[in-house]
């Protein structure tokens, strides 16, 4: 198999799995209680991936890729801010919650004012924003983590 079948069985995999995993968080989304906003994650992938199948052949290159950033930008702001609000509403310990949510409002105010300033700013410093982002999330999780282990319930 060459590389182009391999990149194209690759990405249709990944669809499928955003689609199956779409259908069953619309499907239990009123089970899922805390969790249901979790779906925005593979929505958000599905619009990315049929953006990039499709618009490619439509519009010119330019303003194809200026798009596609706009996509990802809101893409990686949205799955944070999943996963924050997730952390958030589970950690337990109050003066925690509360230095890792001013920082993620802090963190996420600065790349969207940014990005709002300077289009495809968060494209232009995609691992940096990724970094920091990882930290928080990782903190929280740890936090989570900790609290889990030394629950007695």
């Amino acid at each position: 198999m060459n590389h182009h079948t391999i990149n194209i069985i690759e990405s249709l995999a990944q669809f499928i799995l955003m689609i199956i995993t779409l259908s069953i968080g619309l499907k239990y989304f009123k089970t899922l209680k805390e969790l249901n906003h979790f779906f925005l994650v593979p929505l958000m992938g599905i619009i990315q991936y049929s953006y990039t199948s499709i618009a490619k052949f439509y519009l010119n290159e330019k303003t194809f890729i200026e798009v596609l950033q706009i996509i990802i930008s809101i893409y990686v702001v949205v799955e944070f801010i999943v996963f924050i609000y997730f952390f958030q509403s589970h950690t337990r310990n109050h003066s925690i919650k509360n230095i890792l949510t001013i920082i993620s409002i802090i963190f996420l105010t600065y790349f969207i004012l940014n990005e709002i300033i300077e289009p495809n700013y968060i494209s232009k410093l995609y691992y940096l924003f990724c970094a920091i982002e990882s930290f928080i999330i990782i903190s929280f999780a740890l936090n989570l983590f900790v609290q889990l282990i030394f629950d007695d319930e």
